[in-house]
């Protein structure tokens, strides 16, 4: 007798008539009088299934049934009533009514709720406990599903192109980069270790020397550094790859593809625009003071050293670099405000100070606005398109420090 004839999530009205064989876990259960309702779950999807007396052998063993059982049932393929049919499910159009049963594996009553949609709110550490409960969770589940999908379309999109998945050692020498060792002791060698990579870097390298010119492998990076923010802490797996004989423009036409197709094909995500733009890394800094700037803000950095040094205002006149930042409705922020959380900001980031001046209604006051003719406020204006109410900060400097 075969364990499983179809999946959870295949049959459709397409196999109406049709005897198959179900395995899965109980995933809810209706008791209707007489009448057993059971929602079958594997990983494919749910599939209703039908327990009655007249077409079960022993009814008993359906009504034994709980939460999270495993069960092999056989049964007909039955169209539901227009009235029943569920348009949330695959299967939503027909129901199995069982003729055969079989327990494959009891359960406990469970920790929590496999079907709960608290979505996890319950306490991480008894989540964590019951890890193995948790992935039987359907958005825990898609995650897992989504991670293999995005892997095998790299492998696919990788191999098309020619590069080898080569895999490089785990364990190995300590290495310069940007985070502490995982250490693992050796036994032979009483008193040295192996280090975890934090990368394959140096292997890839000797790739390309040994001529395999196009490599790749989603290696695992293991990186003793404290959990934060914007990184997963201890381990974390990128798409690691190395190539020869290519130009920098060149590869980035070749990964960039690959970047668009994971999030619109696989993702369902939409790129705003391709190809990637691009900004060399002076101008990114002197217009948004990072290597890395989150165009979305348009908060742009303005150079007027030529307005600065042409002014009365000695930090200005004799700066070698002063930029401005304008911010639209920054007028209404109080000058304790500003000293608090600006200027605190600045000093941090190495800057002296943090010059100021407002604009309301059109006109400059407050801050280091009384240092500049009428002329120069306007020709300010002009060259930052200033609204009639903002407030524009300046910083004095060296390149670094101004950016």
């Amino acid at each position: 007798m075969k364990l499983r004839t179809h999946t959870c999530g295949e049959l459709k009205k397409t196999h109406v008539g049709e005897t198959v064989t179900l395995s899965g876990w109980v995933h809810k259960r209706r008791d209707l009088g007489g009448l057993l309702f059971v929602d079958l779950r594997d990983r494919y999807g749910l599939t209703q299934v039908v327990f009655h007396p007249d077409t079960l052998s022993d009814f008993s063993v359906a009504e034994s049934l709980k939460y999270e059982y495993i069960i092999t049932v056989t049964g007909d393929v039955v169209a539901r009533d227009e009235k029943t049919i569920n348009t949330d499910l695959v299967t939503g159009e027909i129901e199995i009514h069982a003729t055969d049963l079989k327990i494959q594996s009891t359960a406990k009553p469970m920790p929590f709720e496999i079907f709960d949609t608290q979505k996890g709110e319950e306490d991480e550490d008894l989540r964590l406990r019951y890890r193995f409960l948790e992935l039987r969770r359907e958005r825990l589940r898609e995650n897992v599903i989504f991670r293999n999908k995005m892997e095998q379309h790299i492998h696919k999109y990788m191999q098309e192109r020619d590069f080898l998945h080569i895999a490089t050692p785990i364990l190995t020498v300590s290495s310069p980069e940007g985070a502490r060792d995982f250490l693992v002791p050796s036994r032979i060698h009483p008193g040295k270790f192996y280090a975890l990579p934090q990368a394959p870097q140096q292997y890839k390298q000797l790739l390309m020397v040994a001529g395999f010119d196009r490599y790749y492998q989603i290696a695992p990076c293991m990186r003793d550094e404290d959990p934060r923010a914007d990184r997963s802490p201890g381990e974390f797996y990128q798409l690691d790859c190395e190539v020869s004989f290519m130009s920098r423009d060149e590869f980035f036409d070749l990964v960039e593809p690959l970047f668009v197709e994971l999030t619109e094909q696989i993702a369902g995500k939409k790129i705003q625009q391709t190809p990637f733009p691009r900004i060399p890394f002076k101008q990114a800094m002197e217009e948004y003071g990072s290597d890395r700037p989150d165009l979305r803000f348009g908060l742009k950095l303005v150079d007027v050293t030529a307005w600065g040094n042409a002014s009365d205002f000695k930090v200005f006149a004799t700066a070698p670099f002063v930029r401005a930042l304008k911010i639209d409705g920054g007028h209404e922020w109080s000058r304790k405000q500003i000293e608090e959380e600006f200027e605190d900001t600045a000093k941090r980031a190495h800057a002296k100070g943090l010059a100021w001046m407002k604009f309301v209604d059109g006109t400059a006051d407050g801050g280091v606005a009384k240092f500049f003719s009428e002329e120069q406020l306007s020709a300010l204006k002009q060259s930052l398109s200033l609204t009639e109410n903002c407030i524009v900060f300046f910083v004095a400097d060296e390149w670094e420090v101004s950016c």
